[in-house]
């Protein structure tokens, strides 16, 4: 149901070090990370059709430097940032740099208030991508180098309706600096072989609820932050506004008595007869939502797929695996 980008990083040809800063700046930036070895130099991309035109937040009048714009954001990471020593490399004459911020509400400091202070820096710059990004050229690659020289797979879905960096979903990308580009994430970021790794993977809270971007324009909502974690189907708080927004098209709006096909998925964990049936409840989870907001129980119709499309041995994709797909359902007539 997701998939990577194919084109590596190393097939790629370096040229004009893709307009973000001058060549003799990357490469002084570069080699200042991991013990003076240059990084992989970052590639030039087309971009995507999907992300072609970026909407990217660029307010000249009032853009600031990237500590500031982080800070503003999430100030207790902006301060990690600066008291690791990684925010001084931001100030390097002419180095552009790109970095992923997670956001307050998916915070947790004390994961990376762990070991010496040069394991702090390490994982803060894991945060950190050389060269200025933006979500077109980052979509258009399978994985991009940190400055700690460990990479960061890049995952976006069918829809492209948005994407992710590891297990974090990008829900405000392309905030502009005077000194590279932010993307915001609603998951925290950490290197495979940290201890709370895999948790993080599994209440990620990119397991979720997906709108139908057609239905999803006609209705006029934005994409549900609907979540579930592992094992479970509890439909959290943060979906209802767009799901109630979802009803009111469905009963009063522009799409008033169409019918919905609501599918429930799962990761491959478990059993086969126990994921048909969670991936059931979770569809139902979104189902009642939908009725006790005013849809008819006859407007919508449920379909469990269980495991069946699971990436079984990719556990990185396993909280994609794990969410609800809302379509209009063509089977169904008026």
């Amino acid at each position: 149901m997701y998939r990577q980008r194919t084109r590596s990083l190393t097939s790629l040809v370096l040229g004009g070090c893709l307009g973000l800063c001058a060549a003799a700046a990357c490469a002084t930036a570069d080699a200042d990370h991991n013990h003076g070895e240059p990084h992989e130099p970052i590639p030039v991309v087309d971009p995507t059709p999907e992300f072609e035109h970026d909407n990217v937040e660029d307010h000249s009048h009032s853009r600031t430097d990237l500590q500031t714009t982080i800070a503003r954001l999430n100030p207790e990471f902006a301060a990690m940032l600066r008291d690791t020593g990684v925010a001084a490399d931001f100030g390097r004459e002419g180095a552009l740099y790109t970095v992923f911020v997670p956001s307050r509400e998916n915070f947790t400091p004390a994961l990376l208030r762990v070991g010496d202070e040069a394991e702090r820096r390490e994982l803060l710059a894991y945060y950190v991508v050389p060269g200025r990004m933006t979500s077109s050229e980052l979509t258009n690659l399978k994985e991009v180098p940190t400055i700690t020289g460990r990479s960061l797979s890049i995952l976006i879905d069918e829809g492209a309706t948005f994407f992710a960096v590891n297990q974090a979903r990008v829900f405000r990308p392309n905030i502009e600096a005077t000194n590279g580009i932010v993307h915001s994430l609603d998951a925290m970021l950490l290197p495979p072989d940290h201890p709370a790794a895999p948790a993080l993977r599994d209440e990620s809270p990119t397991s979720f609820v997906r709108v139908d971007l057609t239905l999803a324009n006609t209705c006029g909502i934005t994409q549900p932050r609907a979540f579930f974690a592992f094992d479970s189907a509890a439909l959290r708080a943060t979906a209802y506004d767009s799901l109630a927004d979802l009803a009111t098209c469905l009963t009063t709006g522009p799409l008033a008595g169409q019918r919905l096909l609501i599918e429930g998925f799962t990761d491959p964990r478990g059993s086969e007869d126990y994921n048909k049936s969670l991936g059931k409840q979770r569809a139902a989870a979104v189902k009642d939502y939908l009725v006790g907001a005013g849809v008819k129980s006859g407007q919508v119709k449920l379909r469990s797929h269980g495991e069946e499309d699971a990436h079984d041995d990719m556990p990185i994709y396993w909280d994609f695996d794990r969410r609800v797909d809302i379509s209009l359902d063509a089977d169904l007539k008026r």
